[in-house]
């Protein structure tokens, strides 16, 4: 019998845990260091998500910079513009890529000089009332 019960917590654990890795992702981050004489600079990450609801990413935010908003790039009469995304909406099973020439973050205004290998840190608030904080170093814009 205690073999039965605990084969049965064992099978109700298992199954618990399983729903609880559904989640959103920011996979291959990359946020550069600014340009000499810059206070802006740029990030780029796959973000998504397994949460089994769409999401939507309701603001980021870092201590090293005074704004992080997404933004996209569009050409507009064969000018490149960037436009603000208030909130990015990301459906179940789904995912987004920020890069270069579309959506990307921009991290403005940095509080201080931020170096090649410096950690920078963002505190990502979703939808689901879920805030995930990651932190990747600032690389180079011209490494490979």
């Amino acid at each position: 019998m205690q073999k039965i019960i605990l084969f049965i917590l064992t099978t109700i654990s298992i199954a618990c845990s399983s729903s609880q890795s559904d989640n959103v992702t920011f996979d291959d981050l990359v946020i550069y260091a600014p340009r000499a004489g810059s206070s802006v600079t740029a990030g780029f990450t796959n973000i998504s998500n397994s949460t089994g609801e769409t999401i939507t990413i309701d603001a980021i935010t870092s201590p090293q910079f005074n704004i992080v908003e997404i933004h996209e790039t569009i050409i507009d009469n064969g000018v490149a513009k960037m436009l603000k995304i208030e909130k990015l909406i990301i459906d179940n099973d789904e995912s987004v890529a920020l890069k270069p020439g579309g959506k990307h973050l921009m991290l403005i205004d940095a509080k201080k000089v931020i170096l090649e290998g410096e950690e920078i840190n963002l505190i990502v608030e979703l939808s689901n009332d879920q805030t995930m904080n990651l932190k990747t170093p600032a690389v180079s814009r011209f490494s490979n």
